[in-house]
C-alpha cells in the first residue's frame, strides 16, 4: 500500500514501513503522511527485501517480531546488498531488552524506538536520521570532488614537470647546437679565409702547390657552412609556421640524375656503391614541392653515405599502381644503407630537433636537424617517415608523399633554392 502526502505539505521523501500488524501500519502511515512523506506499507515480511530493492526508499521503519522473518534477518539481508546497504533502518519493537537493542545496532540499524511510542518521537528520530544521511551524502560528494581535483592537480603537476623536463632538454640541446655551430662555422670560415689568402697573396701562381686541392677544400667548407645555415633557417621557419608548400612539376629522372651528381664523388671516395632503383611504372612527371622533396632525399642519402664505411646506399622509388580519380598518386621512397645501424632506444631521438644518436655524436657529423626537417617536410606533403634499423647491419629510412600527375613537358631539375 502507498500513502501519498497531501498537496499542502512539502514532500520530504519516501519511507517504507515493515510491520505485520495492520493497526501499526495505519497509525504510522497517518503520522508520516501528515508530515509530508510518501509511505509504502509492507505487512508481508517475505516480500520486504524485493520491495525495498524496487523502491529504494530514503528510510525504513522495521518491526522486529514478525511471523515469517524477524527484523534482524531482514536488516542483515538489506545491508548485504550494495544497492540497499546505505538505506537507514530504524527498528520499532515492544522488546525493551538491552540485548535486543545491541543486536539491532550490530546488524546495521541506526536507531531503536520502543513501543508504545509517541508520534513526535518517531518523526524527530526519523528526520534526525535523514539529516545525518544527507550530511553523509554531501560529505561523500565533497570527497569525490576533492579526489577528482587532486587527481586533476596531480596530472597537471606531471604534465608541468614533463614540459619543464622537455624545455630543459631542448634548452640544453640548443645550447649544445649553438656551441657546435660556433665550432663548425669557425672551422669552415678559417679554412676558406686561410686558403683563399694563400691563393690571393701568392706572387706566382706556379708556386702554389696543388691549388686545385685548395679550391676543393674551400668548396667543401663553403658547402658545409651553407648546409648548416640552411638547416637552422629551415627549422626556424617551420617552428614559426612561416613555411608552406610550393608545388611545381618535375621529372623523376631529372631528380634522380641530380642526386647522383651530388653524391657520386662522396660515395666513390668512401668506396661504397650508390644505387638507384626506380619502379618502371612510375609516372614520368609529377607535381609536388620539388625543392622540399629534393631536400628530404639529400638529407637521407647524405646521412646514409656519412655513416656507411663499406657496402652500399640504395635508393628505391615506387608508386601505387593506380592513381586516384583526381589524378593523385602516392609515391614511396626508401634509402637503405649498410652502416652501423641505430640502437632501439635511440630510434625515438632521430626525428627530434637538436637531438643526435650516439653514432652521430661519435662521428661529430651534422647538427641533428636534418631528420627533424625531413619529417616536417614529408608530413606537409601528405605522408609519414619511418625507420627500421639493426645495429651492425644498417638502417632503412622510408617515407611516402602524395603527388599530382603532371604532363610530359621539358622540365629542369629543382635547384637549391630556399623554401
Amino acid at each position: 500500500m502507498i500513502i501519498q502526502p497531501t498537496k499542502q505539505r512539502k514532500y520530504k521523501g519516501q519511507v517504507i514501513v515493515i510491520d505485520d500488524l495492520p493497526e501499526n501500519l495505519d497509525y504510522l502511515a497517518r503520522i508520516l503522511h501528515n508530515h509530508g512523506y510518501q509511505v509504502h506499507l509492507i505487512s508481508d515480511a517475505g516480500s520486504a527485501l524485493h520491495t525495498v530493492e524496487q523502491i529504494c526508499p530514503d528510510l525504513i521503519l522495521l518491526d522486529i517480531r514478525m511471523p515469517q522473518l524477524d527484523g534482524f534477518t531482514i536488516c542483515q539481508q538489506l545491508k548485504a546488498k550494495p544497492n540497499t546497504r546505505e538505506i537507514p533502518v530504524i527498528f520499532l519493537s515492544a522488546l525493551d531488552d538491552p540485548l535486543d537493542k545491541t543486536t539491532a545496532f550490530q546488524v546495521g540499524g541506526v536507531d531503536y524506538i520502543t513501543k508504545p511510542f509517541q508520534a513526535l518521537e518517531v518523526i524527530l528520530r526519523l528526520e534526525n536520521q535523514l539529516k545525518i544521511k544527507k550530511l553523509y551524502q554531501e560529505l561523500q560528494e565533497q570527497k569525490k570532488q576533492v579526489e577528482a581535483q587532486n587527481k586533476k592537480l596531480q596530472l597537471e603537476i606531471q604534465e608541468r614537470k614533463k614540459a619543464e623536463s622537455i624545455a630543459a632538454t631542448a634548452s640544453k640541446s640548443k645550447s649544445e647546437l649553438l656551441a657546435y655551430m660556433n665550432h663548425e662555422i669557425r672551422n669552415s670560415l678559417t679554412a676558406v679565409i686561410g686558403l683563399a689568402k694563400i691563393l690571393i697573396t701568392a706572387e706566382n701562381q706556379q708556386k702554389v702547390i696543388d691549388h686545385k686541392k685548395y679550391l676543393k677544400t674551400i668548396y667543401r667548407s663553403s658547402e658545409s657552412l651553407i648546409t648548416l645555415i640552411n638547416n637552422v633557417l629551415h627549422l626556424s621557419k617551420i617552428e614559426a609556421g612561416k613555411i608552406s608548400l610550393n608545388p611545381s612539376q618535375i621529372k623523376l629522372t631529372d631528380l634522380v640524375q641530380a642526386l647522383q651528381d651530388i653524391f657520386y664523388i662522396n660515395a666513390e671516395q668512401k668506396g661504397i656503391d650508390l644505387k638507384f632503383i626506380l619502379d618502371p611504372n612510375l609516372p614520368a612527371v609529377i607535381t609536388t614541392d620539388a625543392v622540399k622533396l629534393r631536400q628530404v632525399l639529400i638529407n637521407l642519402i647524405g646521412n646514409g653515405i656519412k655513416f656507411t664505411d663499406q657496402g652500399s646506399v640504395t635508393v628505391a622509388i615506387r608508386g601505387d599502381p593506380f592513381p586516384t580519380p583526381d589524378q593523385q598518386q602516392r609515391l614511396y621512397f626508401e634509402v637503405e644503407d649498410t652502416g652501423p645501424g641505430i640502437a632501439p632506444e635511440e630510434i625515438d631521438l632521430l626525428f627530434q630537433p637538436y637531438e643526435q644518436t650516439q653514432s652521430g655524436r661519435n662521428a661529430e657529423l651534422g647538427t641533428g636537424l636534418g631528420l627533424s626537417i625531413s619529417r616536417r617536410f614529408v608530413e606537409m606533403m601528405g605522408g609519414k617517415i619511418n625507420v627500421t634499423s639493426q645495429v651492425g647491419q644498417g638502417s632503412c629510412f622510408s617515407f611516402d608523399i602524395v603527388v599530382s600527375l603532371g604532363c610530359d613537358i621539358s622540365l629542369s631539375s629543382p635547384g637549391p633554392t630556399s623554401s
